[in-house]
């Protein structure tokens, strides 16, 4: 019987096996991926919804050294879907102990290859658009694009480590 595990993301403390008689193994901290999921309308609004989402999971995770960067890109993808592909998208959320990785999932009317093909509007310096991806080039320790054959579009974002270099 199994003695000392806690319940939750991370498992610790002595356990007592089988094996033997009496032997107690002592065993480390265990990490367990944690994961979250939420479909969104694409409503201006939803962008709220998943960083109220996403803030709640990175907390209980004890994940707060990454929370505003996350957050910050996985605004952006939420953005982009609800401006480019306006259907219903789903935000992913898996945190582990090496990165934290959102997906963000639509359906959009085409490949993304052929939407970047089209001619882009070109936004000043004072516009609020326009920047979503080079953010994400610059904030996210990994981050790339993706189209199923099912017309699934994917943007993903990952922060690895700790912030701060801790």
């Amino acid at each position: 019987m199994r003695r000392g595990l806690r319940a939750g993301p991370v498992a610790a403390g002595p356990v007592t096996t089988g094996c033997a008689p009496g032997v107690t193994v002592q065993t480390g901290r265990v990490p367990v991926p944690e994961e979250r999921r939420i479909r969104l309308a694409p409503d201006a609004r939803s962008p709220g919804l998943a960083r109220r989402m996403l803030v709640a999971a990175l907390a209980e995770a004890g994940r707060d050294d990454v929370a505003d960067t996350v957050v910050l890109l996985a605004s952006e993808l939420c953005e982009n879907s609800v401006l480019h592909a306006g259907t219903e998208y789903e935000v992913a959320l898996r945190i582990d102990a090496a990165e934290v990785l959102v997906t963000v999932s639509d359906h959009g009317a085409g490949p993304l290859e052929q939407h970047l093909a089209q001619p882009r509007r070109r936004y000043g310096r004072a516009a609020a658009h326009g920047r979503g991806l080079q953010l994400l080039a610059k904030l996210a320790t990994a981050w790339g694009t993706r189209h199923e054959q099912d017309g699934t579009h994917q943007g993903r974002a990952g922060q690895e480590g700790r912030e701060g270099g801790g």
